[in-house]
């Protein structure tokens, strides 16, 4: 989709469902358009929090878990 459409962007947050509010973690899909505005600005999750996310990403039992509480 964001193939197609250069100035679309979808964003996920990883807080509720993934029970990661503290963490303050997103992904981003973008278009060419977005990457190029959104690569001058460098921020440094840490790596303790981006570890976190990845494996919450992973864990989709735990998703599921909590989505069904």
């Amino acid at each position: 989709m964001v193939d197609e459409n250069p100035n679309l962007s979808i964003t996920r947050s990883l807080d509720k469902a993934f029970s990661m509010a503290g963490a303050r973690i997103g992904c981003l899909v973008a278009g060419d358009h977005f990457l190029e505005v959104l690569s001058e600005f460098h921020t440094f999750p840490s790596r303790m929090g981006f570890s976190a996310a990845l494996e919450a990403m992973k864990t989709q039992a735990t998703l599921q878990t909590t989505l069904e509480k």
